[in-house]
């Protein structure tokens, strides 16, 4: 039998999050510290709340971290945007520069990867794939 009904959840996730549920629901270790976090709660109570942002990574440098109803977003140049999906679902008006949501963008900075590893050495043309690197 499932350990879950069918169901829908509004929690914000990502692909991070797939590998530490699989691990959760095999009742496995994790080899070593995950980025994402298992949907495992989630499938239980739909209707419950992410402890951790889902993280959104897109460029090398920039991730975006969802919780609840806030979008921290961090360019790899370094500029900063903070959204309120509840007054701003569309996400027009940028809240990072505002004092009153400092401790927010702060908490899910805090979030934010910082290890990332190349898929390919500098010195490695990307066109040859004996060259690429594995992640261990």
């Amino acid at each position: 039998g499932s350990i879950v009904k069918p169901g829908a959840t509004n929690a914000a996730t990502s692909l991070l999050d797939i590998y530490p549920t699989i691990t959760e629901l095999l009742g496995l270790e994790p080899p070593r510290k995950l980025d994402g976090t298992s949907l495992v709660p989630l499938l239980l109570n739909p209707s419950s709340k992410r402890e951790t942002p889902a993280i959104i990574t897109w460029e090398r440098g920039s991730h975006s971290l969802v919780r609840d109803s806030w979008n921290y977003i961090h360019y790899h140049d370094g500029s900063e945007e903070l959204y309120n999906h509840i007054i701003d679902p569309n996400e027009f008006k940028n809240l990072a520069d505002d004092p009153q949501y400092r401790e927010m963008m702060n908490e899910l900075k805090g979030y934010k990867p910082e290890d990332y590893k190349p898929v390919l050495p500098p010195e490695a043309p990307a066109d040859n794939p004996e060259q690429r690197q594995i992640d261990q």
